[in-house]
């Protein structure tokens, strides 16, 4: 168990050692986390929609302070001084609150995800905002991002900005089966995820990406050039991105003496399934790429008219594809020259 404290860029934040699960260790080892805590919540949703915690007294209001531990659902958080910018969450009264990490890094629903999207019936809680935040706080600190077994309905673009990026990070799942993200969208290829320049090493396991409207969206872009340097060595482990107009896009720069380096990528034991293009590399950077059990699986009936390209280099690059399956009306690889 990892009981290393962290520290944010202002010292006003220090996280007590937390369990897997996101909670402060409570026992022989940590005697004090229990009495630590102040106030407690049966859900998140409550933590935030309350308006009696404050930082000042008054009538029907209790007095809260920096540093004070608050618990909700099993999550806990610490309290930021009143005048804190870098909060991760904040009351319907004004509290803002520090998320304390466990083990697994920054559980989104500690954030105040619900997860309770349905495909059958396509409704669900718009978690963009929660999500967006778990992320935000993992760049800042290097933990991982731990989405549970659960259906997450988001509705814009969930960036990895070179402004919120100090560490690399890891976005994790229980597994692409369980563990699903609907990008409900309707404007044609716009991104679910997008990777800004400098950002390297970023990881997605477990996870299935699917595109609530079939053929439309993207679902992940990178980007690398010269003006921002490298942008490499990310890994896709167990991912599923399913049904996207554009799975995953690499692009450089707008001629390619102004690419920069996406190389060092590896998909591992994952799949792109009925996506209109699969992998597009417009980056002849972004090289070295290992596709290793590697899906490509295209069965929807569209496919055998429109014949879906599954790889597709619009500038020149390379590739290795060990393993996996190939299967679908397009071609496996189409390739244009690079203009200059």
């Amino acid at each position: 168990m990892d009981r290393r404290q962290f520290l944010s860029a202002t010292p006003s934040l220090v996280l007590i050692p937390a369990s897997r699960s996101g909670q402060p260790v409570i026992g022989p080892s940590n005697p004090n986390a229990k009495a630590a805590i102040s106030h407690s919540f049966a859900t998140v949703a409550a933590c935030l929609a309350d308006t009696m915690l404050c930082y000042s007294e008054g009538i029907g209001r209790v007095q809260i302070r920096a540093g004070e531990i608050v618990e909700a659902q099993g999550f806990h958080y610490q309290v930021a001084a009143s005048v804190a910018g870098d909060q991760h969450i904040t009351t319907a009264g004004g509290v803002k609150l520090y998320v304390v990490p466990g083990d697994a890094g920054f559980n989104v629903l500690a954030f105040g995800a619900a997860g309770d999207y349905s495909n059958l019936t396509g409704v669900g809680t718009d978690d963009t905002g929660p999500i967006r935040a778990a992320f935000k706080a993992a760049m800042t600190v290097g933990l991982p991002v731990h989405l549970p077994g659960r259906q997450y309905r988001i509705t814009d673009t969930l960036c990895m900005p070179n402004a919120d990026y100090k560490f690399s990070f890891k976005v994790i799942g229980d597994s692409g089966n369980s563990t699903r993200i609907w990008f409900d969208n309707a404007v044609p290829k716009k991104n679910m995820f997008y990777s800004d320049l400098n950002i390297s090493y970023v990881n997605f396991e477990d996870i299935e990406l699917l595109d609530r409207t079939p053929g439309t969206s993207r679902a992940i872009q990178f980007v690398g050039t010269l003006s921002g340097g490298p942008a490499w060595k990310h890994l896709f482990k167990g991912v599923r991105i399913v049904g996207f107009q554009e799975g995953a896009r690499f692009d450089g720069g707008a001629t390619i003496f102004t690419d920069a380096y996406q190389s060092e990528v590896m998909f591992l034991h994952s799949k792109f399934k009925n996506c209109r293009k699969s992998l597009i590399y417009n980056n002849i950077q972004a090289v070295n790429h290992q596709l290793i059990g590697l899906d490509i699986e295209n069965d929807d009936v569209a496919d055998a008219s429109e014949k879906w390209p599954m790889i597709v280099f619009e500038r020149g690059s390379f590739i290795n594809h060990l393993g996996g399956s190939v299967i679908g009306y397009g071609p496996y690889v189409s390739f244009t020259y690079p203009g200059v």
